[in-house]
């Protein structure tokens, strides 16, 4: 199916160019030539700096920044600060560019949690040339023709609700971003479970040790816990040691074996199965692959 095929001339997005999501060490800078297509640069935790022609931009946690095609721009990061990042590159109506030039504009949750399903439906529909890297113009054997449209139109959608919100005055009052997995849930008893879990990172807790800190019963938060979430409690704990891991990893201060001892796990050994399980990588090859990283925006272009 290709690209050009997928749009309507109702739909904002002609064609889809590039989709990828980046992990920045703290502390670097990443000059990245003129690409041939524009693109959204969504900062999903940390922040950066983008310079661009003699302009320059702060993009915090939550915020994001259209760039315009055949546009020189520099990536940095801040100082002990590492960042994550989305990108979406595209061509979309010539009419449309204008509302979007020079706009830097804050996600609300819904969009954040648009752009979360675009990316986990695009594992599904193309090969990867790096790492959360997505060859578009590429499709895996087994993909379904019609997820690719569904993702079209959940771009476009993306695209319409942004344009929308930088007609608004108030698009920079709008909730910030909230971590990959931490969400406001129904239960007050969940938010304040999780609140309990990044307190307690460092320690190895079970889940009747949960239930006790919160009077209830260890059924009783399970069932509440994994309606709301859809994860277990013991799972979700996990994911939650293993993103702060990552992140510490990316700081690039302290070693492996401080980073597991801060943890809770047992061992470097412990710590690096738990790490492999859920990420494919070693934290060793995951350090390198965050070291490569002007290898992976080469992959832009």
């Amino acid at each position: 199916m290709e690209n050009q095929n997928l749009s309507s001339q109702f739909l904002p997005l002609e064609t889809l160019d590039s989709l990828a999501y980046y992990e920045f060490a703290a502390d670097n800078v990443y000059p990245l030539q003129s690409l041939p297509y524009s693109a959204i640069y969504f900062v999903d935790q940390g922040a950066i700096v983008i310079e661009r022609s003699n302009e320059t931009f702060l993009l915090e946690q939550g915020t994001c920044l259209f760039i315009e095609k055949q546009t020189p721009r520099i990536i940095k990061t801040l100082a002990n600060q590492s960042a994550t990042m989305f990108l979406v590159g595209f061509s979309m109506r010539a009419e449309l560019h204008s509302e979007f030039s020079n706009q830097k504009m804050l996600l609300t949750k819904h969009l954040q949690q648009l752009l979360g399903t675009i990316f986990k439906l695009s594992e599904s529909i193309y090969p990867e040339m790096d790492t959360r890297i997505y060859q578009v113009n590429r499709r895996l054997y087994s993909v379904n023709p019609l997820d690719e449209w569904l993702l079209y139109v959940y771009l476009s959608e993306l695209i319409l609700l942004l344009l929308q919100e930088t007609t608004l005055e108030q698009k920079m009052e709008l909730t910030p971003a909230t971590p990959p997995l931490r969400r406001q849930y129904t239960h007050k008893l969940t938010n304040e479970v999780i609140t309990y879990m990044e307190q307690t990172l460092s320690k190895n807790m079970s889940i009747d040790s949960f239930a006790s800190q919160f009077f209830v019963s260890p059924s009783y938060l399970k069932k509440i816990f994994k309606m709301d979430t859809g994860y277990s409690i013991i799972n979700y704990f996990r994911t939650l040691k293993i993103e702060e891991a990552k992140r510490l990893i990316r700081e690039n201060q302290v070693s492996l074996t401080t980073i597991s001892n801060m943890l809770g796990y047992d061992s470097i050994h412990h710590f690096s199965n738990s790490f492999k399980r859920a990420t494919g990588f070693s934290p060793s090859s995951y350090r390198k692959s965050i070291q490569s990283i002007e290898e992976k925006l080469d992959l832009l272009l």
